[in-house]
């Protein structure tokens, strides 16, 4: 339907959702409603690619799209093909493998086979094709298993080929097809990104270069986070910090980094919309978040706590709005989880709480608008943390186009931004 209610494309599938750019997934059921068949519709309701696969993602810039087969010893196989978003180009599924994964250019990795020679070598064979045409425009042939393998950033791709029991083969392939050369005991270690990436040595430690293979920085950190935002998080004797892509330190290795299962916690070392959420340990083992700006500044803290029935996280990501999330989670004497969330705004001084810890949710906002549940209802408030549709909902969706899904009273609807239902399923079509 439109944004007015009105049907455009009559229904006739068993399964669709919601259009992505000028496409959407379809599903039609056979053999019972358990198996489905997978296509793709245009917004005039056409198919651009037949319903008759097995499965269908939207992964971006482009679909997967599979089939499998069944053999009679009960395996089964799987080939992979495309559809691209932006050109229409459809590549039916035909290969073993397909690296899916989102890049900055037109290429798009497919694999045509792994090769076992007589000495029990291995080999891979495959292509790096145009995404809009699916002509091959980097050929290649690597000796060696794939251990890894990232989709080309900046104009290089990263690469690890083992080559047997503990011997590995790192290296970047650049937009031709070669190999770039890095100085003796040098290896990348990763994608380029804002122009530099990262390198290890034969001892593990971590440094930078550009993705020519000229060394910014040697490797002298024990462990490096990946490159964002031309900035990057280091560890140095233990201590956590963070420089630029020049190398250049821009908060002293200083801070006692958060361990996951013995590792530095990936997740939140990464600046995103110009913050970075670190956490951290005291001589207590009692964590505490802080909310980094790009000059390593504090805008936000969220105190230790010695209550270990009470903790507090930060959002990892703040909106481009300078809205997020902080989460309290208590443990009631008998062991159950209460969880709750204040929404707060950055400021010129810092930050500041819109709301107390009353919702029991953190959603991103969408067209303006957050569905948040308090006191076992929905509604939506804005940026200011107004209410702009009072909780009265079972369930509530995003918006999306205009419009947002919700469910109230066991009756399904499309609600507007000023909670008019713009479409509401009848009875007979509840009838299970």
């Amino acid at each position: 339907m439109n944004r007015a209610g009105e049907v455009v494309i009559e229904p006739q599938w068993d399964y669709a959702e919601p259009f992505s750019g000028n496409t959407a997934i379809v599903k039609c059921s056979y053999k019972d409603k358990d198996h489905f068949s997978c296509g793709l519709i245009n917004r005039d309701g056409e198919e651009v690619v037949p319903v008759r696969y097995d499965m269908i993602e939207d992964k971006g810039t482009v679909y997967s799209v599979v089939s499998v087969n069944n053999h009679q010893d009960g395996g089964l196989s799987f080939r992979y093909g495309w559809y691209d978003k932006a050109s229409g180009y459809f590549s039916a599924p035909v290969y073993p493998l397909i690296d899916y994964d989102p890049t900055d250019t037109d290429l798009i990795r497919v694999e045509y086979g792994t090769y076992s020679s007589a000495d029990g070598s291995r080999s891979v064979m495959g292509a790096y094709c145009h995404r809009s045409n699916g002509k091959s425009a980097i050929p290649f042939y690597f000796e060696g298993e794939v251990q890894e393998s990232r989709p080309f950033a900046e104009g290089y791709a990263f690469w690890i080929m083992k080559m047997g029991d503990h011997m590995y083969d790192p290296f970047l392939l650049d937009s031709s097809g070669k190999r770039v050369s890095f100085p003796e005991s040098i290896w990348p270690a990763g994608n380029a990104s804002g122009g530099v990436l990262k390198i290890h040595d034969r001892s593990g430690k971590i440094g930078l270069a550009k993705p020519d293979g000229t060394v910014v920085l040697s490797p002298v950190y024990e462990w490096c986070g990946e490159i964002s935002e031309g900035r990057v998080f280091f560890v140095q004797n233990g201590k956590l910090g963070v420089m630029d892509s020049g190398g250049n330190t821009i908060v002293p290795a200083a801070y006692e980094p958060t361990l996951l299962l013995g590792c530095v916690d990936y997740r939140a070392l990464q600046y995103r919309n110009g913050f970075a959420t670190m956490r951290s340990t005291d001589g207590e083992n009692h964590s505490s978040c802080a909310l980094l700006d790009r000059e390593g500044r504090i805008v936000c803290s969220l105190p230790v706590t010695a209550d270990e029935s009470v903790t507090f996280e930060l959002q990892d990501e703040i909106a481009e709005n300078g809205l997020f999330w902080v989460h309290k989670i208590a443990f009631l004497p008998d062991g159950q989880r209460v969880d709750s969330s204040s929404l707060y705004r950055l400021t010129a001084e810092g930050s500041e709480a819109l709301t107390g810890f009353i919702f029991e949710n953190s959603p991103a906002f969408s067209e303006g608008l957050s569905a948040v549940y308090q006191d076992a209802l929905w509604g939506y408030i804005d940026e200011q943390a107004g209410w702009v549709i009072p909780p009265q909902y079972d369930i509530a969706s995003n918006f999306r186009d205009g419009l947002a899904l919700v469910v109230k009273d066991e009756q399904m609807m499309y609600i507007d931004h000023e909670g008019a239902v713009v479409w509401a399923e009848q009875e007979a079509a509840r009838v299970k």
